[in-house]
Parts: C-alpha cells; structure tokens; sequence
C-alpha cells in the first residue's frame, strides 16, 4: 500500500557516493588493511613497523586526495556573483540620505496626514488643538512642528 502512494525509488549503488574515494585510496586502504591483519596474527616489531608504514602512507593519500576533491568542489561552484535586486539598490539609496532630508519627508508625510485629519474635523465641525509649536519653514511658509511622541505614537499604530 505505501509503495502505491508514495512511490519508490531506484538507487544505483555503482555510483560513488565519496568524490576523494578512487582506486589509489582504495589499494593504499587495503593495503594498510592487510599490513592489519599479519600484525594482529605474528605481533613481531617488524610487521608492527610495517603496519605503521602502510597506515602513514594511506593517510598521506587520503589527505591529499580529499584536499584535491575541496580544490575541484570550489572551482565547481565558483561563478560569478548575480545581480542584486531592487530592493537592495533602493535600500542602498536609502541608506545615503542626510539626516536633514530623512526629516524632511517625515515632515511632509506627517504634515499631510494631519492636514487630512483637519479636513475631516472640520466637515464634522470640530478643530484640531493647536500645541503653538510652529516653525517657519525655508520658503517663510508657516507649519506645525512635528513633536517625537507623534512620531512614535504614529510608529505604534
């Protein structure tokens, strides 16, 4: 029932599963394997030595084989890098405005925002409160200075 719903799978097993694992690993392995063996059967200094030996040398190919498979993986997957997105680039120019210009734009949108609200209080006959916290703008127009806890309290909304 389950291989109906979900399906199987075919494996090949002739696939090598380890890309630094090749012929010379494998006979310098089983090398060492058999050096193994005829020292566990004798236990003479001589066959330990030569236990030792092969035991170096097939470390020694591991080691540069599996560094040689790391320099292949890197050159496989090295390209070039994409282009960034909008967002980013848009990101980027956001990040390069002064001080003086962030606050300007939150002046203008605060600014029309209260001026929508005022609109709206009028058609329903009442008046904003006036805090007397007005600032002249560069041109000698007139405006309300935007106080940080309207800022914030916008922000929480």
């Amino acid at each position: 029932m389950a291989e109906v719903i979900c399906g199987t799978k075919t494996v090949n097993y002739n696939q090598k599963r380890i890309s630094w694992w090749n012929d010379t690993v494998k006979e310098k392995v089983q090398e060492k394997k058999r050096a193994w063996i005829r020292y566990n059967q004798s236990r003479t200094q001589q066959t330990k030595e030569e236990y030792h030996q092969k035991r170096n040398e097939a470390n020694e190919i591991i080691k540069q084989a599996k560094a040689d498979s790391c320099e292949r993986f890197g050159k496989k997957i090295k390209r070039k890098p994409k282009k960034t997105d909008n967002k980013h680039q848009r990101s980027k120019r956001r990040s390069k405005t002064t001080n003086k210009e962030m606050l300007r734009a939150w002046k203008e949108h605060y600014s029309a925002k209260f001026k929508e609200e005022e609109r709206i209080q009028s058609l329903h006959g009442g008046e904003r409160e006036e805090e007397g916290n007005e600032v002249e703008d560069e041109e000698g127009m007139t405006e309300e200075e935007i106080g940080m806890e309207e800022v914030y309290e916008a922000l929480r909304q």
